[in-house]
């Protein structure tokens, strides 16, 4: 049982500060409450409730006028997914930064990352942070999941986008943080074509998506590092279509594909429709910025 002072400092921490931190801004205020969109549910009239100065929270939208509301202990258990000492451990911890770049280093005999919870996207930072990236909810939310994980060096907790591997790994992104959780593998999506894209990252996939307004039937290999290209049969492919990055690890996976695996038909896809750019999301971006109409 944690000391009786420990259990206070964590029902101290300022509720309006704590959901800010993972993205949450107040809607509107009465007298006695400040209103947010609820972190739990789907909704567009903030529902969910916070009494500053008892610092407790509501979620109105399933719970009655009568609940007296719950501390930042039972928000923390819920949203993260901890147990009680956990979630009072988190909040000890709290600095604000919740959502702060980590240098990730290995522990001895412990994987740097700790997988807590995965599931459907709901942090609107990670929203926002896609939508800069010209990736949609609705593409995002199909391929990808939140994934809450601990960084084990500093025992601090964290939230990003993840897209699972073939390993059952989670590929992680947020603004400059990149990370594999779990075992590092490629992600094979078999939509029982003949025909394969190929690409090097997610978002690359995901930009695909987003272009591919004709719904091009094939399957698709998301390598998740050009280093695991080997690791994929080609043999019973008909065609390839690379869409590996115009940079020299990009050219030389495309040469690989092409001396090693030898398939019936294979095309870089990135040299002949984005010659210009980088990679098929700065593709996608840089044509969303045209596209834009100016005032």
């Amino acid at each position: 049982m944690k000391p009786q002072h420990e259990l206070d400092l964590a029902k101290s921490v300022s509720m309006i500060a704590l959901l800010e931190s993972i993205g949450y801004k107040p809607k509107y205020s009465s007298a006695k409450e400040t209103f947010f969109i609820s972190p739990f549910r789907d909704e567009r009239t903030a529902s969910f409730s916070v009494d500053e100065k008892q610092n407790l929270w509501i979620d109105r939208g399933v719970t009655t006028k009568y609940d007296k509301g719950d501390s930042p202990i039972g928000f923390v258990k819920k949203y993260f997914n901890l147990s009680f000492p956990a979630a009072v451990e988190w909040l000890l911890k709290f600095n604000g930064e919740h959502h702060a770049t980590v240098t990730i280093k290995q522990v001895e005999n412990e994987p740097a990352l700790q997988l807590l919870t995965v599931r459907n996207i709901k942090n609107p930072y990670l929203i926002s942070y896609a939508q800069s990236r010209s990736i949609s909810y609705t593409v995002l939310s199909k391929y990808c999941k939140e994934v809450v994980y601990k960084h084990t060096a500093s025992n601090r907790i964290y939230t990003a986008i993840g897209f699972k591997n073939a390993s059952d790994g989670y590929e992680l992104r947020f603004n400059d943080f990149k990370a594999c959780l779990g075992k590092k593998d490629i992600t094979f999506i078999d939509n029982y074509q003949s025909d394969l894209l190929v690409f090097e990252g997610f978002f690359d996939f995901l930009s695909f998506i987003e272009l591919d307004v004709h719904k091009f039937q094939a399957n698709y290999l998301i390598l998740n590092s050009v280093a695991l290209l080997n690791r994929f049969d080609f043999s019973p492919v008909n065609a390839i279509y690379s869409y590996l990055d115009n940079d020299k690890g990009g050219r030389e996976a495309y040469d690989k594909i092409k001396q090693l695996h030898q398939p019936k038909y294979i095309i870089n896809a990135s040299a002949w429709n984005f010659p210009n750019h980088k990679d098929l999301n700065e593709y996608l971006i840089w044509l969303n910025k045209r596209e834009k109409p100016t005032d």
